[in-house]
């Protein structure tokens, strides 16, 4: 029976580092797995981004269109400089409402990307944390195992 204690107390110790090692390779995967959700969702927000851009322009031919319409059935004159400036800022507007939407959209993938970057860090140093435990702990159990039997016994 006294054989069986120390034997126990190293199988508790194994099981124990290799839960703190496991653990911490859990916390990694975990990581890494929402570090390539946020990638790909910043993928898709600049897709959209792309998407809305050509949207605004668009909708910036549709007006200019519109203007030149209403323009020419009120009987001004189309190259007159109010007329022209008119036609020139609704196309401004809508070129700076398309690389406002491309900015924005950029803006959100480059926060998604650096935020996967410090998700798949984190995860990194979890995995790295449940190796130093394991280690710990079997350093620790060792100690302690040769200071309760390690010891030779005394001669008399």
């Amino acid at each position: 029976m006294a054989m069986a204690i120390p034997i126990m107390m190293i199988a508790g110790t194994v099981l124990s580092a290799a839960s703190q090692r496991q653990q911490g390779l859990q916390q990694q995967a975990m990581a890494n797995s929402e570090a390539s959700q946020m990638e790909s969702q910043a993928k898709n927000e600049f897709a959209a981004s792309q998407i809305q851009a050509m949207e605004d322009r668009r909708q910036a031919r549709l007006a200019s269109s519109r203007a030149q319409a209403l323009g020419a059935a009120s009987g001004a004159d189309p190259t007159s400089a109010s007329f022209v400036k008119n036609i020139s800022d609704i196309e401004g507007q809508g070129e700076l409402n398309a690389l406002t939407s491309l900015w924005n959209g950029s803006d959100r993938a480059r926060q998604l990307n650096n935020q996967a970057k410090a998700t798949r860090i984190s995860g990194s140093q979890a995995a790295k944390a449940g190796n130093i435990g394991a280690m710990t702990s079997l350093l620790q159990s060792g100690g302690s195992l040769y200071s309760k039997y390690g010891s030779a016994p005394k001669a008399s």
